[in-house]
Parts: structure tokens; sequence; C-alpha cells
């Protein structure tokens, strides 16, 4: 069997075998023929159950659950704990699923992450037994990747990774040069030890012709590699682009400001060393109908950065991290156009205190769902104001990881935070007191996450959270070793019920 790592691959031939979906073979077929159409999977679920075969369960139930809001969690739950029987039904399917192997959507497997040895071996089975649409390959080499450019198989996919520096532009360029890769609209290139080469190849016309997404990291190239992928022709076809490196400066990012007809809707810029640039991409065509901005660390121009977010009024997700912009980007984020469809919001490492967080509870921001607000210094004014925010009772997901809440800005924060599924006070001075007022709130009933790790809780207060009767729903807390060993092993009692499948597996700690 194949490693990584010293690790023991499972063989997803067998655990894909035991799906039982392949037993109506007419309507498996026609989902594997067209895996993007729900109808298909309605109609192989409806010939399942009058073969009274409960896999017609598990692809409804997930058809559902794919439907459903953030708000919705006591269906969402419902719905969730009529699959997982079915799943443990097939022993080898469920590991393969919960060790991250293989990825199901609408009760059939459609994501493989695997050796390109395992692909190259078993195309053909798997290909037959799955409507793969999505693979991950790690190491492969030169001869591998030509190799694998050959399987015809590779028509089905939509979604392609790579990684490992042996593969290089000779390995890359032969892989999506294939015939069979051109539906493909998803690449993701993480340190395979390209250049200029595999940039320009990748911005020849008939090179991947329906791409509408690229992440680029950790790549070798030039300037004028980037101008001749960003120059091609059908480069306005493009949708997202993820760029991850050193090399990413002001250079490159003017030749994104001027890539002709390009209109993104999703940008992420990770890491290099970024200034005044960004004014250039804050006039362009490019970001007009930007969704979703990332941007993490690597910012070296305030100003620019700020006259950026300001113009950016389609925004539904923004992400910063590691610039310390202060209050001024609170500002620039809570301007009403720019504010009133965003959805979700990472202001990370950016300096935030208690004023900044003031300043975005008052603001018109009324539909977010997650809110990240980790590594900066807002305590307890701050987290109080969070809680009277028009948003704080639409919040799903909040992070605070790394402030300075105390036990008073705990209990403060949940008072209006009742849709909480996740939340994250890590490393902030919360003592057992902080524990006490988080297990007395009814308004944590619906958590599934508690992240409590470097917040000074003993016994004491550890066994107050594990007694709450309002934290019931949580599948995951996470404490510091100094709870105690009588609390880990109640904590691993009360997760033995529940599977990392269905919720956020809970991280082994003693």
């Amino acid at each position: 069997m194949a490693t990584d790592g010293g690790k023991a691959m499972p063989d997803l031939v067998a655990a894909l075998r035991e799906c039982p979906a392949g037993r109506a073979t007419s309507q498996f077929d026609a989902a594997l023929a067209q895996p993007e159409h729900e109808a298909r999977r309605c109609e192989l679920a409806t010939a399942l159950r009058l073969r009274g075969e409960a896999w017609a369960d598990l692809i409804e139930t997930q058809l559902q659950t794919g439907a459903l809001s953030d708000h919705e969690l006591d269906r969402h739950r419902e719905l969730l704990s009529r699959q997982l029987p079915i799943l443990e039904c097939s022993p080898a399917l469920h590991d393969a699923l919960r060790e991250g192997a293989l990825g199901m959507r609408q009760g059939l497997v459609e994501r493989a992450t695997l050796s390109p040895e395992a692909l190259l071996a078993d195309a053909e089975a798997l290909f037959v037994l799955a409507p793969l649409r999505s693979i991950s390959l790690n190491g492969a080499s030169v001869e591998q990747a030509r190799a694998l450019g050959r399987l015809h198989q590779l028509g089905r996919l939509h979604h392609l990774g790579m990684s490992g520096r042996e593969l290089g532009d000779d390995g890359v360029g032969a892989l999506i040069q294939s015939p069979h890769l051109r539906a493909l609209t998803t690449l993701d290139l993480y340190d395979v030890g390209i250049g200029d080469a595999t940039l320009r190849l990748l911005g020849a016309q008939d090179v991947l012709p329906a791409l509408r997404r690229l992440s680029l990291g950790e790549t070798r190239h030039s300037r004028e590699g980037l101008a001749a992928l960003l120059r091609r022709p059908s480069i306005a076809a493009l949708r997202e682009l993820v760029v991850d490196g050193h090399w990413l400066d002001d250079g490159a990012i003017d030749e994104l400001a001027a890539a002709p007809g390009l209109e993104l809707e999703t940008l992420t810029l990770i890491h290099g060393r970024i200034g005044p640039a960004l004014r250039a991409l804050a006039s362009s065509r490019v970001v007009t109908k930007l969704r979703r901005l990332h941007l993490t660390r690597g910012l070296r121009d305030a100003g620019a950065t700020l006259e950026l977010l300001a113009g950016l009024e389609q925004l539904e997700v923004l992400g910063l991290t590691g610039w310390p912009l202060g209050h001024p980007v609170v500002d620039a984020v809570c301007r009403p156009m720019a504010s009133s469809r965003l959805v979700e919001l990472t202001l990370s490492e950016t300096g935030l205190d208690d004023a900044a967080a003031r300043t975005l509870a008052e603001s018109d921001i009324a539909q977010l769902a997650w809110l990240d607000l980790s590594s900066n210094a807002i305590g307890n004014d701050g987290a109080a104001a969070l809680a009277r925010a028009r948003f704080a009772p639409r919040l799903t997901r909040l992070g605070l990881e790394g402030n300075q809440l105390g036990s008073r800005g705990a209990a403060a924060l949940v008072e209006g935070t009742a849709s909480l599924v996740a939340l994250d006070l890590s490393a902030n001075p919360l003592g057992d007191d902080g524990a006490r007022e988080l297990a007395a709130a009814p308004a944590l009933g619906q958590v599934e996450l508690l992240m409590l790790a470097g917040c000074a809780i003993g016994p004491a207060g550890a066994r107050a959270l594990l007694d709450s009767p309002h934290l019931q729903q949580a599948k995951r807390i996470v404490l510091d070793p100094g709870a105690g060993r009588e609390v880990w092993e109640e904590l691993s009692r009360r997760r033995a019920g529940h599977d990392p499948l269905m919720h956020v597996g809970v991280r082994r700690w003693c």
C-alpha cells in the first residue's frame, strides 16, 4: 500500500467499492456522466430506494443539507445525524472520508487526494467507481507527469492540485498540455518548482481553455513571465487568482492591474512586498467586480491599501492579516457602500483596539456571519461593544484569539451572540471566572466548537464548562493541559459518539 511520509494511505478502490450507489447501474452511470446535474442524483436516490438501499437517504439528506443556510442549525444537525449511521455501514469508505483522502458531495465521492503512483495504477477503477471531479497529487516526477497526461480519465476533472518540487517546468508543462484537461476549471500549483516557462505556457491560447481559477504558490519567475500569463487573450475568463510568494512585488501588481479584460471575483495575495502599486490596482478594471479579497502580510503602503479598500463596493468577503493599519482600516471597511454586502470579515493582526471595535460595532454592517479579529488588542469594553452590534445576532463564527478579554468581556460578549456555532477565545486571560461566565451563558446553546487554549483555565473552570447545560452541543472543546487529566478523559468519552465527518474533529490534548 502506498505511503505518505510513513503513514499508510487508504486503499481508495476498496473504499469506493463499498459504496452501494453503484448497485443501481443505469442511474449510477447517468450520475457519473453528468455529475453537475442534481436531477441525476435524485433519480439515483429513487432507484436505490426501490432496491431498499439506505444510501438513498444519504443522497437525499446531503442534497437537503447543501440547500440550508448557516442559520438553519437544528435542521442541519438533524440531517447530519441521519447520515452518519449510513456511512458507518461502509467502514473503509467512512475511514477514507474521515482521513480526508476522499471527499463527498450529494451522496457520491467527487474528490480524491492520492499519490501519482496510485492514480496511474488505479485510474480506470477509480473513475468507474466514482464521479471524481477533483484530484490532488503530491510528489510526482516529470516522467509520472507525462504518463498522467495520457490518462483519458482526466477529461472528467474540473480541479487539479499539484505540489512537489520535482515537477518543475517540464513536469507541469507536460501535464497541463494534456488534451484531456481541456475542461479543467481550477488549477492549484504550490511549490512545484516552476518559473517563466510554465507561466508562458499557461498564457498560450490553447492550454487549459476552460480555466477559471488559478493558484500559484512559491513560483520562481520574472516580471516578464507573469506578463506573458496575464496578457493571454483568454485571461478575461479567469475569475479567481491566488498568488502566494515572496516574489510578489509592485511590478507583479502593475502587471495584474494592466491585464486586458480581466475582471476578477476573488483575489488572494499572500506575502510579498506590495506597496504603492495597489493604487494602480484600485483604479483598474480588474477589481470592479471583486466580491472576495484576501491580503495576507507583505503590505508596505498603508495609504495605498486603504485606497484599494475604499473603492471596493461589491465585497462580500474581506480578509486582511498581518498589517497594523489600526483604526483607519475599520473606517475604510465601515463606509456604508463598502459594508452593505459583507458577510465575512477578517481583520487579524491589524492593530485594532477597543475604539476600533466600537467603530466596527456602531457601523451599518448588518449581514455579517463570520468575524475574525484575532491577534489584536481588544479588551473587555471592545467585546461588550461587539455584542451590541447590528450584526451580532447573525454571527455564526467569531474569532477573538490573542486579544485582552477577561471574564467581564467574555460575559458581555456572549449576551448578544446567540447564533454562534464556533467561538475562539484562545490566548485571552479569561481564567476560571471567565470559564464560569461562558458555562452560564444560554446564548452558547448552539456552539459546536469552543476554543479556549491559553486562557489560564484550571480544573474548576473546565469542570464548569463540561457540566454546563448550555454546551451540550459542543463537539470540540479545546483547553490547556492544566485543566487536568480527568477533564481530558471526559472530553474523550463525550466525543466518542460524534464523528469528524459530520462535525469539526476534536484535537487530542493531554
